[in-house]
């Protein structure tokens, strides 16, 4: 479940608005000219980013700001091998070492932050969102190059506003790649200093090694001195600002079946719409995806047949059969499956009373596979989407375009919700 595409015909800021609107969790891989670079979404929010262009991880931030030393960075790095990578580096360095979870969560903001914002001077490439749950277990918390996951993430919308205008600035100062920085011969804030930390006699006090925090802050300020600098001047200074005027461009991938449409619809959805404008713009993304589907709506104790497109009967009409469709939303189908996970399913269809009546009457034949998801408003479900390939019955691929398009139906429905409550 992919969607991928090129850098220059979608921009960085239109992805991460799309991704944080959908509130989707995954991870959005970026390639551009030998640099790689990835960021990891938690419900629409940014909780992780790295890339081969910059070489620290939280622990190195800790160092250069001054809330940790060099010995307990070493110290830390030890614990954490020794016992197996069970926890990444930042928890170490709160659970073992005493130092301010503060200090830890703002030194990965700040990681999180600069590498986005150097994001945006990848002006081609590509990039594939892989709609994936993370996870961390020994094995990814071993090649984790940030080493520390935000609990709650930062919001993809500012970073893509201000990595926009990140790049805007630049460009406005006629900034090119390979210019000297005028930043670079600018006195740097001075790193706190530490008194050594005493050895005992397995090598570090862990209780002295915590900073002391009038060594760690700025005077006067809550932030740490490494935490309050100009991004566009950082960037620069350490040559993270590249408009690929030098090597090789990439070569340019196929994109994702939906992820023109997407586009297309979303702008659509932006515009105020009825509730039967929204069903129809589902139908029309749907069709473009699988053979067949039907909307479905929940009222009170039944799930009832909607819209539908391709469904094709033997005799009678279609849209009336699908009109009359009818099932108990607190007995076993594969719509209250769906709708109980509020999550997309993508399955066989099991033998069931309801099972059986629904594909009986979409026209008896039992697909390979079946695609359900529920448009959750307000956190319930009020419509519930079905399709699948009948009559070629493939299998269902390429889906994750229509999962996103689906999230934002969701507040497009809110949306209408909430005017309609106001006008009466």
């Amino acid at each position: 479940m992919q969607l991928a595409g090129n850098i220059g015909d979608l921009g960085l800021g239109e992805i991460l608005q799309i991704l944080s609107f959908s509130q989707k969790s995954g991870t959005l891989a970026l390639k551009s000219r030998k640099r790689s670079g990835a960021m990891i979404f938690k419900d629409g929010k940014i909780s992780k980013a790295y890339t081969s262009a910059i070489k620290e991880g939280v622990g190195e931030v800790l160092l250069k700001g001054g809330a940790i030393t060099a010995e307990v960075l070493e110290a830390a790095k030890a614990s954490q091998s020794a016992k197996g990578y069970i926890a990444n580096l930042g928890q170490v360095f709160m659970s073992e070492f005493s130092v301010n979870p503060e200090h830890v969560e703002e030194a990965t903001k700040k990681l999180i932050e600069k590498t986005v914002y150097s994001f945006f001077f990848w002006t081609d490439g590509s990039f594939v969102f892989e709609l994936t749950e993370p996870e961390e277990n020994p094995e990814t918390i071993k090649a984790d190059q940030l080493q520390f996951t935000l609990e709650d993430g930062l919001n993809p919308q500012f970073l893509a506003m201000e990595g926009s205008r990140l790049f805007d600035e630049f460009v406005m100062k006629g900034g090119k790649p390979g210019d000297p920085s005028e930043y670079e011969e600018t006195e740097p804030v001075p790193t706190p200093t530490q008194e050594p930390t005493p050895k005992t006699e397995e090598g570090v006090n862990k209780e002295a090694s915590a900073p002391v925090p009038s060594k760690v802050f700025a005077e006067g300020t809550d932030e740490l001195p490494f935490l309050s600098g100009d991004f566009l001047k950082e960037l620069e200074s350490e040559g993270l600002i590249d408009l690929e005027e030098g090597g090789e461009a990439d070569e340019r991938i196929e994109e994702s079946k939906g992820l023109t449409l997407l586009k297309e619809m979303l702008e659509e959805l932006s515009r105020p719409l009825t509730m039967s404008e929204i069903v129809l713009l589902i139908l029309r993304f749907t069709s473009e995806i699988m053979a067949r589907a039907v909307v479905f709506s929940i009222r009170k104790d039944n799930i009832v047949g909607g819209g539908q497109y391709g469904i094709e009967l033997n005799e009678g009409n279609a849209d009336m059969r699908i009109r009359k469709m009818k099932i108990p939303i607190n007995e076993p189908s594969i719509l209250t499956e769906a709708i109980e996970a509020r999550r997309t399913l993508v399955k066989p269809i099991e033998p069931g009373k309801w099972n059986d009546y629904i594909i009986e009457r979409l026209g008896g034949t039992h697909p390979t596979e079946a695609f359900l998801s529920p448009v959750m408003v307000r956190g319930n479900a009020i419509i519930i989407i079905y399709a699948d390939n009948i009559p070629g019955n493939e299998k269902i691929d390429d889906i994750s375009s229509l999962e996103i398009f689906l999230a934002q139906t969701g507040m497009a429905l809110e949306r209408l919700m909430l005017q309609e409550e106001i006008n009466k």
